[in-house]
């Protein structure tokens, strides 16, 4: 991570549990979760994101649909 005295934070998701924020100055994210707060380079939280997507069943009991890696798409 790039080390930057003050980190400007632009919302880029946000739901009823948390919210994501990016700093673009040093591209690094925040995931607010609850009182949790995690920050992490953006190849992490996208690893995390795909993990996540990667997790989720559909309410119809159908997986998820994901892009294979390395790529940003992914459908639910």
């Amino acid at each position: 991570m790039k080390n930057h005295r003050t980190c400007r934070s632009e919302v880029v998701a946000q739901g009823t549990f948390g919210s994501v924020t990016v700093c673009p100055d040093c591209g690094v994210y925040h995931l607010h979760i609850g009182p949790m707060s995690f920050r992490m380079e953006a190849d992490v939280f996208h690893g995390v994101a795909r993990m996540f997507a990667g997790s989720f069943v559909r309410p119809d009991g159908q997986d998820a649909i994901v892009a294979p890696r390395g790529s940003d798409a992914v459908r639910h």
